[in-house]
């Protein structure tokens, strides 16, 4: 097993147990009685091997306590996942697993970004609500389509909306939040999940706003996740890629494709 993958599937482990209590399901673990912030999931357990009954019992259980039919994994560290999922009617979606290469060439395309600014957002920050709204605005209209929905739809979400999962994150050390400021408003924003169990870091929920998109400023604010990282003293940066076409523009951004998060659901 590769060393690096078998370090990020242990990483999303630690991070999935520092937030839910953990329940053992022959051998998955699953993650029970989550605060709202927590996953939901079930991770099967290194090096056990699961039978369709023990994915039956997994699965009367998730029914039992009202939690979603999901379990994720990296796909090589648990090579019997995909094709027993798959063969006992689970849809199975693998998204590309890159890691960020320190010194391979960077290519952010035009430079369209010259008057942005890009600032840490913390747990007691006035405005984390607008930022943390720009995620429902950006990917509420997934893909890289230009459109019309801007901050202004950011701040009507915002209005009626509390993140309570990103501020408890933040102020437990957890996370690493960025915003991309253009025109004195947040346009686009991404986060580090933090693992102080090792230097490890995932880089999660990079989005831009719609009327903001095709100027660069997923790439930047990116690339500030990166540095952000290594400031910490992370020393193995990682993301999952929704797919392909995107993990090529990471790809530009000195990432480097060496696996694939496996995200899996029961047919009901």
């Amino acid at each position: 097993m590769d060393g690096e993958l078998a370090a990020i599937d242990a990483s999303t482990e630690r991070w999935c147990r520092r937030t839910a209590a953990v329940e053992a399901v022959g051998p998955f673990a699953l993650f029970v009685e989550p605060a709202p912030f927590a996953p939901k999931f079930a991770r099967p357990v290194l090096d056990r091997v699961a039978t369709r009954d023990d994915v039956g019992r997994l699965r009367a259980r998730q029914r039992e306590l009202g939690l979603p039919p999901e379990v994720e994994a990296v796909r090589e560290c648990h090579p019997w996942l995909v094709p027993s999922l798959r063969a006992w009617g689970w849809d199975v979606a693998e998204a590309p697993l890159l890691i960020h290469r320190p010194g391979r060439a960077v290519d952010a395309g035009p430079d369209r970004t010259a008057a942005v600014e890009v600032r840490a957002v913390h747990h007691d920050d006035a405005d984390l609500a607008r930022v943390d709204a720009i995620g429902h605005v950006a990917f509420g209209s997934p893909g890289m389509a230009v459109g019309a929905d801007g901050p202004e739809r950011a701040a009507a979400i915002a209005a009626g909306h509390d993140p309570a999962s990103n501020r408890e994150r933040l102020r437990l050390g957890h996370m690493a939040m960025l915003t991309a400021i253009d025109g004195g408003e947040a346009v686009a924003y991404g986060s580090l999940l933090l693992d102080p169990g090792a230097p490890m870091a995932e880089i999660v929920a990079v989005g831009t706003v719609p009327s903001h998109r095709r100027r660069g400023l997923g790439a930047v604010v990116t690339l500030a996740l990166v540095a952000e990282a290594h400031a910490r003293g992370v020393r193995t940066v990682w993301l999952s890629a929704a797919n392909p076409g995107v993990a090529a523009l990471y790809a530009r951004l000195g990432f480097e494709t060496v696996g694939a998060y496996v995200m899996a659901t029961a047919p009901d």
